[in-house]
């Protein structure tokens, strides 16, 4: 049992790097820079955007110290990962932490190949995205529920 949800979380987060990598080529490919194809209406849009900062573009005049922290971050989840993965009781923890480390690992290698994070997903009232921040969020998300609804030890 312990091999089989090692296995299907690592599964999850290569998923999610060959979706946010499939995704980032498709919009290299078809996009030009900052240029903004609608697809529902004002809705959703896609805008191909290379971000050489953080979230929302925070430190942008930084980005070499920016790849580092990302490598750094990223070696930490893995580490923190694989040692949850083998335990039952962190089951919600392991899916979590695999849905984060896919997407970081999708941004990260952006950052050593273009010197930036691509980014397309343009809903014109959030900053542009892409499939690995989806997944980061989705997995911050889900960690938190499962931190918030936690029953205590003593209610078990």
């Amino acid at each position: 049992m312990l091999n089989r949800r090692i296995a299907f979380s690592a599964l999850a987060a290569l998923s999610v790097w060959v979706l946010d990598r499939a995704t980032k080529i498709s919009a290299l490919r078809h996009l030009t820079e900052d240029q903004s194809i609608p697809v529902l209406g004002p809705w959703l849009n896609l805008t191909l955007h290379h971000n050489t900062g953080a979230a929302f573009g925070m430190g942008a005049h930084a980005p070499a110290a920016l790849t580092l922290f990302a490598t750094a971050l990223t070696i930490f989840l893995l580490v923190w990962w694989a040692r949850s993965a083998g335990d039952p009781r962190r089951a919600v923890q392991t899916w979590s932490l695999a849905l984060i480390l896919g997407g970081s690992a999708g941004n990260l290698f952006d950052r050593y190949r273009y010197g930036a994070v691509i980014d397309f997903i343009d809903l014109k009232v959030w900053p542009i995205f892409n499939a690995a921040d989806s997944a980061i969020t989705c997995g911050a998300v889900l960690w938190a529920a499962s931190i918030l609804l936690k029953r205590p030890e003593a209610a078990r």
